[in-house]
């Protein structure tokens, strides 16, 4: 089986950020723990802020294919908020790293480009007109506000109070404008399975 370099040395960043701050590893550091060379480390990445989005995208995202209208976009959710609870100091270590190609920026700007292509599978052939682009953009800006703040507050709140806060978001800013039946939206339909299950987890 091939050594996957990459992952090698995104898995040594998380092992070495347990004990130390992101700020505090640098290329060296992540050189002597993993074996491979300086060299190796800048064939696979331009610098530290590259490999810290490469071990977000890697261990956090949840890669759902925006072209499947049947996304359970509560589970969805749940998954990804569960990753990030795993992932927490990697996550807050991450958003003190300040600069052009900082991890905050990169979740802001991945979940928007998700969730344009989503709801364009859901518009269907023709573009979706600029207003609702916007919308959209101001929907996912919003939903990664929540999560960011969540974070930065050291994951302070029920993740069931945090998704359902999410998906209100989601469900006010986009059903009325891409499903003229609203029960037909992902947003509508999570919003019920999330009251579901936290009552559930109260009974």
């Amino acid at each position: 089986m091939a050594v996957s370099y990459k992952d090698m040395i995104s898995d040594t960043l998380l092992e070495l950020n347990q004990s130390k701050s992101l700020k505090k590893i640098t290329v060296t550091d992540i050189q002597k723990a993993s074996g491979v060379s300086r060299q190796t480390f800048y064939n696979h990445f331009k610098d530290i802020f590259d490999l810290i989005q490469y071990t977000y995208t890697k261990n956090i995202v949840i890669h759902w294919d925006p072209k499947d209208k049947g996304l359970d976009f509560c589970d969805h959710l749940l998954q990804d908020f569960s990753r990030t609870m795993k992932y927490r100091k990697f996550l807050k270590d991450a958003f003190d790293l300040h600069g052009p190609n900082n991890l905050m920026d990169y979740m802001v700007d991945y979940c928007i480009d998700f969730e344009q292509k989503w709801m364009q599978t859901f518009y269907g052939e023709e573009p979706v007109p600029d207003v609702m682009r916007r919308a959209v953009t101001f929907a996912a800006g919003g939903a990664m506000y929540i999560k960011i703040r969540w974070i930065r507050g050291g994951i302070d709140r029920p993740l069931f109070d945090v998704v359902q806060d999410v998906i209100d978001n989601e469900n006010r800013c986009l059903t009325p404008l891409f499903f003229p039946v609203k029960e037909e939206s992902p947003f509508q339909q999570a919003g019920e399975k999330i009251r579901k299950i936290i009552q559930e987890n109260k009974a």
